[in-house]
């Protein structure tokens, strides 16, 4: 339930932040570019590799239409019924994954193998701060 507040804490000190954002171009271009390089290494050397080891060929059709789609939307100008169901659903389905991951660390099960217990928190605490830091982007996009 922490992980929930501070959730919609980091989201509103987005949209907080935002209108004093916009007032500074400089820092926005920069904004921009350091997230769109931080996320492309991120998915191209972490979360890709991970992906094909797990679902083998069809990671690479999903990774290619995941980085199409955007850069499709943007060229259209995204102003269509179509468009903007599809940014709906899309954040929608994303939303309730980062919920699914902020319960997943209050509901894991301490295991038991190889002669000691342990509950894998350390993994998880990781993916909450993951996504505890990445809703203030989501609130600079919204303002």
């Amino acid at each position: 339930m922490f992980a929930l507040c501070i959730s919609l804490f980091s989201l509103l000190l987005g949209l907080i932040i935002a209108p004093k954002l916009m007032q500074y171009t400089k820092s926005l271009s920069f904004f921009e570019g350091f997230v769109s390089v931080f996320i492309g290494g991120l998915v191209l050397f972490h979360i890709f590799p991970h992906s094909f080891s797990d679902v083998g060929f069809w990671a690479l059709p999903l990774f290619i239409s995941g980085a199409l789609i955007p850069i499709f939307l943007e060229k259209t100008q995204g102003s269509g019924v179509f468009t903007l169901m599809f940014l709906g659903v899309g954040f929608s389905i994303h939303a309730f994954m980062d919920g699914m991951g902020l319960q997943l660390h209050d509901a894991l099960p301490i295991e038991s193998h190889a002669g000691h217990e342990h509950n894998h928190e350390h993994e998880q605490t990781t993916l909450v701060w993951a996504i505890l830091a990445h809703r203030i982007p989501v609130g600079l996009f919204l303002g």
